[in-house]
Order: C-alpha cells, then sequence, then structure tokens
C-alpha cells in the first residue's frame, strides 16, 4: 500500500488517498491548498489516469481558488481524471434539505462541470451525504465524484 495526504487545516479536513502499489504505479503526486492528485499507470493494463481528492472550502469568497486550482491539474496532466471529495458545495437546490433557489456559487460550480466537460456520478442509495446531526437536521449533497469521459469510458461500472 501506498499513499499520500493533504493535512487538515485548523477548520479545514484534510484529504488522504491511499492505493495498491501492485495495481498502480505512481507517476506524480500533487498537493495543493485544497486537493491532493496522484497520476498513475496501471500495472496490468498500462492505463495511465489521475485522481484528485478535495476537501472544499466554506468561504464562498475563497472557493474561487479550488475551481482555479482543479483546473491547473486537470490542464498539467490533461490525462483521464477522476476528482472526489468534499466539496463544500451542492450542484442544483434540490441536493439541499428544503432548498429552493439556485445561487451564484452552485452556477459556478456548474460552470466549472461544464467547463471541464466532466460527468457527476450519481449517487446511489440516498439522496444527501452530509446532515447536521440535530433533531431537525439540515441536510445536503456536499460529497460527490467527478469524471472525465475518457475515464468513465475505462472505469464503466463505477458508482458511488
Amino acid at each position: 500500500m501506498d499513499w499520500t495526504v493533504l493535512d487538515a487545516d485548523q477548520t479545514a479536513g484534510g484529504v488522504l488517498i491511499t492505493w495498491d502499489r501492485r495495481v498502480l504505479e505512481t507517476l506524480e503526486v500533487l498537493v495543493g491548498s485544497f486537493s491532493v492528485s496522484v497520476q498513475w499507470k496501471g500495472v496490468e493494463d498500462g492505463f495511465i489516469w489521475a485522481c484528485t481528492g478535495v476537501y472544499g472550502p466554506n468561504d464562498n469568497n475563497v472557493r474561487g481558488y479550488l475551481w482555479d486550482e482543479l483546473v491547473g491539474i486537470q490542464q498539467y496532466w490533461n490525462v483521464p481524471w477522476c476528482c472526489f471529495g468534499d466539496f463544500n458545495v451542492v450542484h442544483f437546490p434540490s441536493e439541499r434539505r428544503g432548498g429552493s433557489q439556485l445561487t451564484s456559487v452552485m452556477e459556478k460550480f456548474s460552470e466549472f462541470i461544464k467547463d471541464l466537460n466532466l460527468i457527476d456520478l450519481p449517487l446511489e442509495g440516498g439522496s444527501y451525504t452530509w446532515s447536521s446531526g440535530t433533531n431537525q437536521p439540515s441536510m445536503s449533497r456536499i460529497d460527490r465524484a467527478l469524471v472525465s469521459h475518457d475515464w468513465v469510458q475505462h472505469f464503466p461500472d463505477v458508482i458511488q
């Protein structure tokens, strides 16, 4: 086994990615402010791809830096890509319990997904990935996996 990490920073969570060296050969690792990324080569098939784990900021004024970081990673490697984690933003109002309005933050997230031509893998087995844990909990889908078309062609049976 091997691993790489983006350490937690005060109130921001960290990101840990682990993999089996018998299956994936590490080509390069990038650690950013909001993400950790690994470029791998499949040991058996030689397929080169990248994976990015994300912990997005809660501050809307800082969120643009996350989008810039992820665009930079995708452009730097330009290989099939899987980007997953806690983005701390919903894509649509329906992804927040009681949500009804499309906000500018949601629009920017949608633009990011569209501009990078990513597929937002559907969530299986539930509607939300986070709950406040109170008696009348706030609930939302802030965790997700975004993948490139060439990545999902190689891994067609992946679900979340």
